[in-house]
């Protein structure tokens, strides 16, 4: 994940799907973009694991 947003931006939301299960995905425009947490998790890498679970998970990108 390395969004590429104008710095007069905040951030923005989105919501993905995949297969049956959806990702909520906010991005904070902090300028680090390397922080990302799914589910409340920080993960340890940029990418993120996409489940198709039927249930609706929370990414947040950057702070």
């Amino acid at each position: 994940m390395e969004p590429c947003i104008p710095d007069s931006w905040d951030g923005f939301e989105v919501a993905v799907k995949h297969g049956r299960a959806t990702y909520h995905i906010v991005v904070q425009n902090s300028g680090n973009f390397q922080r990302v947490s799914l589910d409340g998790v920080e993960l340890s890498s940029p990418s993120i694991p996409l489940v198709d679970d039927g249930q609706v998970h929370e990414v947040v990108v950057g702070r």
